[in-house]
């Protein structure tokens, strides 16, 4: 069932709203259809933990989907990494850095983060109210995962609208009319749930039926701590940032930077801490069919190969670093030309990747630029040399020495420039590029941000025209008209 409730911000899909009568069906269990909202599903812990497992489906296509509402291609676009070849008008907007309020990807990535939260929100009350036979271990592991989710999908949702609207209850009839929480308020509730997150979840990876499992699909302890990690560091918190990620670097008997970047990203992958999933569990990444080129890239329609690597992302690789080759990088040729192309996730007809969401590589990153941060610069380009060290290709004659070891010795500014390099060619595509040039402080000029630095000179090679205000995204206009209480972004 995909109809709206047409009130304010819950513009959200009623497949599972408890409260509503006239949406009655939302997960399979087996071949049985069980309302979300009936006692019944959350009395019994296999039930309750389908409940949970079914939200993933609107987690993931934030990320992993081919879909408007995926965040991995929103920001390569409006950044700086990934060139537009389509002439779709919604899409050029994106790419262009000229977006509108009516705009088909603020509008789907809006709706779809807020259907995941009202999803996750029922999962909780439901548990607390019905779920006192289940098992306390898997209780909690069901509350803590939970809690973990709805972290992840405000921590997008800030940083690409600012303020939002922080819900922590199903029920539509307060939700409709809920104000922006300013973008502190919104970080403190990420940070509450994550630690909440990791004082319940278990210890070690489950599979779907609540046992060990090798499968790193479903968040553990270490998983809360790996993205905790990540909203210290976008938070400034340098010394809690660099701990957490320790802690997670620390466990080398579970998490090692795989040696063949092409590994990477499979399912058996020792560096991830996280991945995601389609339902089915037997698909590719979605994300794959939206880059993957077979010939040139597509000028119309807004689905498969709708553009390239950017060529400023390309130049930024050094001599000898394995990253640029066709492990992460594709390459394909039509009428005498050669187009580039994100390869770290491909489709194919045997499943050999899921979506990773949070890896080892980032943990050093964190780690590196907390250090810098803090002033300990030689153990922070030491963390950078180690990322260097795993994309290191063999030497030979062509390059003697490849991607060499950076100097102990950098000044700080350098040292943090360095880390801007690193995580660019580390992390391309991966979601990271944009919300990091909004973080930073510049480099010439730390008054202002490293985005308003760099986005005037990127937004012209596309084609538009920046202003400061573009760092947030506008509100889907029609959230704005049917939400009173809610404030649209400056300028839009």
């Amino acid at each position: 069932m995909s109809t709206y409730i047409n009130k304010g911000i819950v513009t959200i899909i009623c497949i599972l709203a408890i409260l509503m009568p006239a949406c009655k069906k939302f997960v399979t269990v087996g071949e049985q259809e069980t309302a979300m909202g009936e006692k019944a599903t959350f009395e019994k812990e296999q039930t309750a933990t389908a409940a949970l497992l079914d939200v993933y489906s609107s987690v993931y296509n934030m990320f992993g989907s081919t879909g408007g509402l995926c965040l991995t291609k929103i920001n390569a676009m409006y950044a700086d990494e990934y060139t537009l070849t389509n002439t779709d008008a919604s899409l050029m907007q994106l790419h262009t850095n000229s977006l509108d309020a009516v705009n088909i990807y603020v509008r789907g990535f809006w709706n779809g983060s807020y259907t995941a939260i009202y999803k996750i929100n029922a999962v909780l009350e439901n548990i607390e109210k019905y779920g006192s036979a289940i098992p306390a271990a898997s209780r909690d592991q069901l509350t803590g995962e939970a809690r973990f989710l709805r972290a992840f999908s405000y921590l997008l949702l800030v940083n690409v609208y600012g303020d939002v609207p922080v819900l922590l209850t199903p029920d539509y009839r307060q939700n409709m009319k809920a104000a922006r929480t300013p973008r502190a308020d919104v970080y403190k509730q990420i940070i509450a749930d994550l630690q909440e997150a990791e004082k319940l979840l278990n210890a070690g990876y489950l599979d779907d039926k609540n046992v060990p499992g090798a499968m790193r699909l479903r968040p553990n302890k270490d998983v809360a701590t790996a993205l905790l990690a990540r909203v210290y560091l976008y938070n400034r918190m340098w010394e809690e940032a660099e701990k957490a990620a320790t802690t997670i670097i620390n466990k080398h008997n579970v998490y090692a930077l795989e040696t063949d970047p092409g590994r990477v990203f499979s399912i058996n992958s020792k560096e991830a801490i996280h991945q995601m999933a389609t339902n089915n569990r037997v698909a590719y990444p979605g994300i794959a069919i939206a880059f993957e080129l077979t010939g040139a890239p597509t000028t119309t329609g807004a689905g498969m190969g709708i553009g390239v690597l950017s060529n400023s992302l390309l130049s930024r690789f050094e001599p000898g670093d394995n990253r640029r080759s066709a492990a992460w990088v594709g390459t394909s040729t039509a009428n005498g030309n050669t187009y580039y192309f994100p390869h770290k996730y491909r489709s194919g007809t045997v499943l050999t990747q899921y979506f990773t969401t949070i890896r080892l590589a980032e943990m050093y990153l964190i780690r590196a630029e907390a250090f810098i941060q803090q002033d300990q610069v030689e153990n922070g380009v030491a963390d950078l040399n180690v990322i260097r060290r795993r994309a290191r290709a063999q030497a030979d004659a062509q390059v003697p020495d490849p991607l060499p070891d950076l100097s102990l010795t950098l000044a700080k500014k350098e040292a943090l420039l360095a880390v801007e390099q690193e995580r660019r060619v580390e992390l391309f595509m991966e979601g990271h590029r944009w919300f990091d040039l909004k973080r930073w402080n510049g480099i010439e000029n730390p008054a202002v941000s490293r985005a308003e630095e760099l986005m005037p000179a990127i937004t012209t090679a596309k084609g538009g025209s920046w202003e400061s205000y573009k760092m947030l995204f506008p509100l889907p206009q029609n959230e704005v008209l049917l939400n009173t209480n809610l404030e649209q972004n400056d300028e839009y």
